[in-house]
């Protein structure tokens, strides 16, 4: 997603992909998206590296450009190729290697941190961990006591 500051009082929605840039509005946005993911990936289970651009342009709204990522899965389900987990893996580093990145890891508490293979990732290319953040999601599935202090 890519915010964009305009001079016009009016909002305009586009999604960009393969070349071509579609225009759309609020009440079209999810079905044009799920349009435009068909033809870049097909109707499949499957992916591509092919950026899906949605840009919003409005007076008021900061410059700035957001990547969201696949979630990362090791096991294909059925109509996945079986290289799904390489494919993933490939698209998040192309995404992820630049220094000037910020990476977000979505980590929930109901699943020990230690498993989570994006954290892996992010170790990888951010060495000293200075632009990666960590949002927790599910704090009322956090054990109990794990917050207390010794």
């Amino acid at each position: 997603m890519s915010l964009k500051q305009s001079s016009s009082p009016q909002s305009d929605l586009s999604l960009s992909y393969n070349g071509r840039e579609d225009h759309t509005d609020e009440e079209h946005i999810s079905e044009d998206i799920i349009k435009a993911t068909n033809s870049i990936a097909g109707s499949g289970k499957g992916i591509s590296n092919t950026p899906l651009t949605l840009t919003l342009k409005n007076n008021g709204v900061p410059d700035l450009t957001m990547v969201y990522l696949p979630g990362i899965t090791r096991v294909p389900v059925h109509g996945q190729p079986e290289n799904i987990y390489d494919q993933i893996k490939d698209v998040i580093m192309e995404y992820i290697k630049p220094e000037e990145s910020i990476i977000l890891n979505m980590l929930s508490t109901s699943v020990p941190f230690t498993t989570f293979e994006s954290i892996r990732m992010s170790q990888s290319v951010d060495k000293n961990g200075e632009g990666t953040f960590a949002v927790i999601t599910k704090m009322d599935k956090l054990p109990e006591g794990c917050l207390r202090r010794s």
